[in-house]
């Protein structure tokens, strides 16, 4: 798997992840880390120094660089969303996204909901969705988290 960030590097969103899995999920975090080392190739990349077509160019030397991946992250996809023109952005991506499915690699988007248009945009491209959502268990507020896979069924 290859894990790529807009907004930090690859080693602090590892540290995070690997704290928030040790911690909400019991693992020893040594454990969460030698697994991410051996499984996951994380790296941050700047959107704003690239334009769309640049950017996907240099998500693809990543992944070869790792030596191939099943699933691709990208974290953060919000900024390039918002400096881009939106028509060139979802092309570029829609495009980029098929010919790594065409290989035989799943995408997760993970970015803020600064839009529905982009929410809805993301939801379509991603083969995995992972959406949080509000709500109320009695008097207090939970969050819940809806995960899919395109064409079926939210868990």
């Amino acid at each position: 798997m290859v894990f790529i960030s807009y907004r930090y590097p690859g080693s602090t969103i590892k540290h995070v992840y690997t704290d928030i899995i040790a911690s909400r999920l019991g693992f020893d975090r040594n454990t969460v880390a030698k697994v991410f080392d051996e499984h996951i190739v994380f790296r941050g990349l700047n959107p704003y120094s690239f334009s769309i077509g640049e950017l996907m160019a240099r998500v693809s030397e990543i992944i070869s660089e790792a030596g191939g991946a099943d699933v691709l992250a990208l974290h953060a996809t919000e900024l390039h969303y918002l400096v881009e023109n939106p028509d060139r952005y979802v092309s570029f991506l829609s495009n980029y996204l098929n010919h790594l499915r065409s290989k035989g690699v799943s995408t997760i988007i993970l970015g803020s909901n600064v839009s529905d248009n982009y929410y809805n945009l993301n939801a379509i491209l991603a083969d995995i969705i992972i959406s949080y959502r509000k709500g109320y268990g009695g008097e207090q507020a939970k969050c819940y988290t809806l995960i899919w896979r395109k064409g079926g069924d939210t868990q």
